[in-house]
């Protein structure tokens, strides 16, 4: 059942979980900007 849930709910949450990875991208960078500055 969970598996079938996940399966059904992935299209509408891969917008958001494609705009989280892109803000947790900007966030490392920022950070590894800071470590290196």
């Amino acid at each position: 059942d969970k598996t079938t849930r996940l399966l059904g709910f992935r299209p509408k949450y891969s917008a958001l979980d494609a705009a989280a990875e892109a803000v947790n991208a900007l966030l490392d960078e920022r950070r590894l900007v800071a470590r290196t500055v």
